[in-house]
């Protein structure tokens, strides 16, 4: 609707070139933001969008990238795609990055994350050998001690308490995966 109050403009394009590439950068107005538009040619009934008040979404497209990033409150975030290899969408509350490669955080000077049920499973295998061995100790100190006239005191007392296993989630992070 212009702003003068004349007739209502129908079909605006929200770029001046139109062609079936499917490729170049759109950026869509807010619903009921104020916009400057352009006539095409001398075409009284061609028109396009040049300059916007509010922006609700920029999409930009080439034949292996794409972009959009969505400024709707609520709803605002990017997705980033890159020749269907590596897909990022982050919003306000979330960053998910899908790649067949490698993904850095922080120049990746520290390895490496942990695959937690791995680490896990691991951990137990040395938690149940390490109460295996106090078991065996302690089946060998009360054997030795029944057939000697003077008992053996063990320096280190025997009776630690057992190691319990572990679950993966006792030291992973659930808000970083992969």
């Amino acid at each position: 609707m212009p702003a003068d109050g004349g007739a209502a403009l129908y079909d605006v394009r929200l770029q001046a070139v139109i062609d079936t590439n499917d490729k170049g950068i759109v950026c869509l107005p807010k619903l009921n933001s104020n916009v400057i538009i352009g006539q095409i040619g001398n075409d009284d009934n061609q028109w396009f969008v040049c300059l916007m008040t509010e922006i609700d979404k920029v999409l930009v497209k080439s034949p292996k990238f794409s972009l959009e990033a969505n400024f709707t409150e609520g709803q605002a975030g990017v997705s980033i795609n890159l020749d269907n290899k590596v897909k990022i969408n982050f919003d306000t509350n979330n960053i998910k990055i899908d790649a067949s490669g490698t993904i850095s955080f922080n120049g990746g000077g520290h390895g490496g994350l942990v695959v937690a049920e791995s680490v896990s499973s691991q951990l137990n295998t040395v938690i149940n050998r390490v109460n295996a061995l106090q078991n065996a100790l302690n089946l060998f100190v009360t054997a030795y001690n029944a057939h000697v006239p003077t008992p053996a005191t063990p320096a280190v007392p025997l009776s630690l308490p057992a190691l319990f296993t572990t679950g993966s989630g006792n030291f992973q992070n659930n808000k970083v995966t992969h």
